[in-house]
């Protein structure tokens, strides 16, 4: 299974599938209830692959904070999410929190799981899936109204290469 992964994602996928079981592993030992993550300053990724998670208990208040639902399964994700990382650095102030809905193995190789209750409970029909969140952790824009705010952003900082 390892090798199959490194040889369709890449090497930098497979260390953040493998960090992400590290880090899942040794949240369990600590608590059920916390979703598995790795944080790395401004740009936080949670697993919501399974599980009830509410995205107003991930968002925390002092930054503007730009929510992104992905699935490693999704080239625009895998395209997008570097752009992000990026754009964090550059504006002080941004917190990227990274929503990964996970992949379910299918007769065409890896696919999106769509059937992921936090895909349900927020009724995400399309991935990449972006939301705002203003300082006080309070949502002010979803779909495509974050897009054309978060493509601003990336056009100023010329990121969109």
């Amino acid at each position: 299974m390892f090798f199959r992964i490194i040889t369709r994602v890449g090497i930098a996928a497979a260390l953040l599938v493998n960090l992400a079981g590290i880090v899942r592993a040794e949240e369990s030992k600590h608590s059920e209830a916390t979703p598995a993550h790795a944080s790395s300053g401004a740009v936080t990724v949670v697993d919501v692959s399974s599980g009830d998670h509410d995205i107003d208990k991930l968002v925390k208040k002092g930054a503007t904070t730009i929510v992104d639902i992905f699935s490693e399964a999704c080239p625009p994700c895998r395209k997008l999410s570097p752009k992000l990382d990026q754009l964090a650095q550059k504006r002080k102030g941004l917190r990227i929190l990274k929503l990964d809905i996970g992949t379910v193995e299918t007769k065409e190789g890896r696919g999106i799981n769509w059937e992921a209750p936090f895909v349900k409970k927020y009724d995400i029909h399309s991935i990449p899936h972006l939301m705002l969140y203003s300082k006080k952790a309070k949502k002010v824009s979803s779909g495509e109204e974050a897009w054309e705010t978060v493509k601003g952003w990336l056009q100023k900082e010329k990121l969109t290469k």
